[in-house]
């Protein structure tokens, strides 16, 4: 999930490679959203089993209302930062700081399991959302 800054504009996708796509947003490489309203900052992203749950999941994502990415994006990056960074996807390039110079796909890029990509663990256990609705945390007393 790609936002233009806090509470902006987000975008939603799905990819095979994620250095090199944020490379493609960040260097405005392709014409079309991201490059019209500048949404450039990897905010959230997730690891899926297959690219048909990865669909999925965006679908989800894209029909929900913004004030829930919001909220999405707050349960483990609430500050904002750019997670291409903290990922070490972006790599000063020679000609363009934005230049995201690390390929292959997420699963391998950083040589570690697929699964142990998270932006930052959560303090509590995530229950499915209802409804489409992002996951919400689960009490101590919905646990006991």
């Amino acid at each position: 999930m790609l936002a233009s800054r806090r509470n902006g504009t987000f975008y939603v996708g799905m990819t095979d490679d994620l250095a090199r796509r944020i490379h493609e947003h960040k260097t405005d490489a392709l014409p079309g959203f991201t490059r019209q309203h500048r949404v450039t900052k990897l905010v959230r992203y997730e690891v899926h089993d297959s690219r048909e749950a990865a669909f999925a999941r965006e679908r989800m994502i894209k029909r929900w209302r913004g004030e829930w990415k919001i909220a999405l994006v707050l349960q483990e990056n609430d500050d904002w930062r750019d997670l291409c960074e903290t990922l070490q996807l972006c790599r000063p390039g020679p000609m363009d700081p934005r230049f995201c110079g690390v390929s292959g796909d997420l699963g391998g890029c950083l040589g570690e399991p697929a699964q142990a990509h998270r932006t930052a663990p959560t303090s509590a256990p995530l229950r499915a959302g209802r409804s489409g609705r992002p996951p919400e945390p689960v009490s101590a007393s919905d646990t006991a």
